[in-house]
């Protein structure tokens, strides 16, 4: 898969956990967003977002 297929099967999953999230969050009120974003994406991208995730974690302390 392409960088260009990659970024986009990435943004395609985003957008799909925001428009899910709420029924989630019905079903099982602890589940956090990124938990329910994670569970949607495959394998292959969630190693290919985890160093963004250390990231994100990191720069928000």
């Amino acid at each position: 898969m392409s960088g260009n297929e990659q970024v986009l099967v990435e943004m395609e999953t985003f957008l799909l956990a925001i428009a899910s999230y709420a029924d989630r969050v019905a079903s099982d009120p602890k589940v956090t967003f990124e938990e329910h974003h994670v569970s949607l994406m495959g394998p292959v991208s969630r190693a290919a977002c985890e160093p963004l995730a250390k990231a994100a974690r990191v720069g928000s302390r």
